[in-house]
This record gives C-alpha cells, structure tokens and sequence, in this order.
C-alpha cells in the first residue's frame, strides 16, 4: 500500500517558502526505474513519508541526506519501525526521523508536523537555499 501525508501540498508550499532557491521534485511512484535512480541521485534532501518508496535512499548521492516521517502509531508496537534509519547507517547518510501528528501503519494517509519537519530540513539543506 502507498502511504502518503494528508498535508503534502502544505508541507511543499512551507518548504518552498522556507528555500526560495531550492529546486524541489516529488517522486510519485510512477516513474521508471532509471528515472527513480536519477531523481534520488540528484536530491540533497529526501523528505518522505515511512514506506517502501524511501528504500530508494539506495540511488542517493553521498551528499544526501533523509528525513522520514513516520506515523504516530507503528507497526512495530510501541516504537517506530526503523528498518530505514538502518539503511542510512548502513549508507553513511544523516537521517532524521520524525513522527507525524496521526495514524497508524496501516492507516492512510497520516498528517505531518510540518513545523518539525521544516525546523530540521533546515539543518540539512545549505544555507545558500534558505529565505
């Protein structure tokens, strides 16, 4: 199942407001293969909902960095799974998880915290893209 945030076209408007002089992609899970690779491969900053679609943190640059949103409540009981905080390890990637405001692993979409998510993209994206 495709998990997505309730909040997506919030989130990207705050962060484009937040990096006038980023340029911003959204992967929709559509494209080929090749053009996945290409897409992660460019990005500096993967922001994504927990799901299937940020093991695409393969194709990353060295210079990349991920943070992951995760909904409120898991699947892994009490904690969130972490199978992807452990793909960045693995691939020498800064990582940040935050959780979201709502749902379940099983439940779709799930509401970011934008607030949380723009206080640490900031530290993540060069400050030559920030307002």
């Amino acid at each position: 199942a495709k998990r997505s945030l309730s909040n997506h076209q919030t989130l990207l408007a705050k962060l484009k407001t937040e990096f006038p002089l980023a340029s911003f992609k959204v992967f929709n899970g559509h494209e080929s293969m090749l053009e996945t690779a290409k897409l992660h491969y460019s990005a500096d900053l993967i922001i994504a909902p927990h799901g299937a679609g940020v093991s695409n943190t393969i194709f990353t640059s060295l210079n990349a960095s991920v943070i992951e949103i995760h909904p409120a409540h898991s699947n892994m009981g009490e904690h969130p799974n972490w199978c992807y905080r452990s793909l960045c390890s693995r691939l020498d990637r800064p990582y940040k998880p935050i959780i979201a405001d709502n749902g379940s692993a099983y439940s779709k979409p799930f509401k970011a915290n934008v607030s949380a998510v723009i206080e640490e993209a900031r530290k993540f994206v060069p400050e030559r893209y920030h307002a």
